[in-house]
């Protein structure tokens, strides 16, 4: 049975952000507070200067690596932040702003470039934390990216960072190190909105006061912690809003330690999370069990699909050892009205010639789904100050794997669950996929990292559409097996 929390609260937090998705959108707007950047869409200025943004070339670089206020291109109003360098110079723009130590904060915004040789440069959105005095206390830098795409928001899933002990002020750098050129616009850098998470422990129904309740991994860089009242009642107090898979524990002296997982936080409000303690020694105390298993199997490059294929009107046309593959089950939710109402708009984006082949079908869920997804995986290192404990690959690998001694199935999103948080891990990038092509009419199966899906002439191993890489997945022809360039870049 899965997470019970996330299942009750998760339509609070979907109908309070109002995510609606359409054919051709490629991220969601993440919800944040007040913006603190002044001008962050750098439309007002005067000369050849925007209000509130300063050109910073590095030290020995000035006057070799070109700044603009760019009037040419844009991705909303008509002025967006430019850097250009012909060599490997490095360039900013840059804002200054005041914040509070301690506090989590966010930085998203829109981020184009063009001719980024890879291994010579990169640009990236980059914070720095300094103390009064102006010493650097910590840098936040977001992934760099090389190649050439159009506008798209960086990093929408949301990546969050606590300010440094003494930090008194942040600089938000749109960085470019050459040669190329990089556009910055429509830039958000704000406190992240916060909720608490409440509840009560309690043993055979009655309340344990000064147990522990805490927040497994210490999100953004600090642990969240309380303890119980004489009434077994705790608080949470100012958790960030992210993905609705916090784990929470509560453990006393002499009882078992009890986790509760798949739980969102509602900004402004409060989630409730209960538990019951059992008398006795930690579970790890009795038994510690992990196990793997080696596989050897062939690799084999996927199947041509035929692009003559046409997907049968009734699905006897498909051999009996494959419809299975064309049901809704618990997670491949090709029923949900979401994921129907999904596949529909696909459909109609296909041109009507092509709307009952199966290629052309299964192409464009696999482009729709690698281009307009995330793969959800800011989890850090250990020494990152951005931990996302929320992130579905932190939960998938931390401490050995497999989230708090849960299975997998237990924690992971549903297809349709998937498209309301946009973005995901491969598994569930996966069982999205399979969930459109059976809502089309395409028999398909979901793998680790891939879907399958089986053309008229049906093979046993299908044909693997692997969007696992999401929006810098290898849009290319592999349903062909061909994989060349990425088409945005990284």
């Amino acid at each position: 049975m899965r997470g019970s929390s996330r299942l009750v609260i998760s339509v609070l937090v979907f109908a309070a952000i109002g995510v609606v998705f359409g054919i051709g959108e490629t991220a969601r707007d993440p919800t944040f507070g007040e913006n603190l950047l002044l001008n962050p869409g750098v439309e007002s200025g005067s000369g050849d200067r925007p209000v509130g943004w300063t050109p910073i070339a590095l030290p020995g670089e000035e006057g070799r690596i070109e700044h603009t206020w760019e009037d040419e291109t844009a991705h909303g109003g008509a002025r967006a932040l430019r850097i250009s360098s012909s060599d490997a110079r490095r360039g900013i723009w840059q804002q200054i702003v005041p914040v509070q130590a301690g506090t989590v904060y966010a930085l998203c915004g829109y981020v184009a470039f063009e001719g980024i040789v890879r291994d010579r440069g990169e640009c990236r959105l980059q914070v720095v934390f300094r103390d009064a005095e102006g010493v650097v206390l910590r840098f936040i830098d977001y992934p760099g990216h090389d190649g050439t795409r159009p506008f798209e928001l960086d990093f929408p899933a949301q990546l969050k960072f606590r300010a440094p002990e003494g930090a008194a002020r942040a600089e938000i750098n749109g960085y470019l190190q050459g040669p190329g050129t990089a556009w910055f616009d429509d830039l958000v850098f704000a406190e992240a909105p916060v909720g608490d998470i409440v509840g009560q422990v309690t043993s055979e129904g009655a309340p344990l006061p000064e147990a522990s309740v805490w927040i497994h991994g210490d999100p953004w860089g600090a642990p969240i912690v309380a303890s119980t009242d004489d009434d077994g009642r705790y608080r949470l107090e100012d958790v960030p809003v992210a993905f609705p898979r916090y784990i929470v524990f509560a453990a006393m002296d002499g009882y078992r330690t009890v986790p509760a997982g798949d739980i969102a936080v509602i900004e402004g409000g409060a989630t409730t999370v209960d538990f019951e303690l059992v008398a006795g020694d930690d579970p790890r105390d009795d038994l510690d069990v992990r196990y793997g298993f080696l596989t050897k199997a062939a690799f084999q490059e996927p199947i041509d699909v035929p692009r003559g294929a046409i997907i049968p009107a009734d699905a006897t046309g498909y051999p009996a050892s494959v419809r299975e593959f064309l049901q809704p089950d618990a997670y491949i939710t090709s029923d949900d009205p979401g994921i129907m109402a999904a596949a529909a708009e696909l459909l109609a984006s296909i041109p009507p010639p092509d709307r009952s082949s199966t290629y052309a079908v299964s192409w464009a869920v696999f482009e729709w789904v690698s281009r307009t997804f995330n793969h959800d995986a800011v989890f850090g290192n250990g020494r990152d100050p951005y931990r996302d404990v929320t992130s579905g690959i932190w939960q998938t690998i931390q401490d050995g794997g497999w989230c708090w001694g849960r299975s997998f199935y237990d924690w992971a999103y549903t297809a349709a669950e998937s498209i309301e948080q946009g973005s995901f891990i491969c598994v569930e990038h996966a069982w999205l996929c399979a969930a459109l092509l059976r809502a089309l009419g395409i028999p398909a199966r979901a793998s680790v990292g891939s879907a399958q899906f089986w053309a008229q002439s049906a093979i046993d191993d299908g044909a693997r559409v692997d969007t696992a890489g999401s929006r810098r997945a290898d849009v290319s022809d592999p349903l062909l097996g061909g994989h060349d360039q990425p088409v945005h870049g990284r």
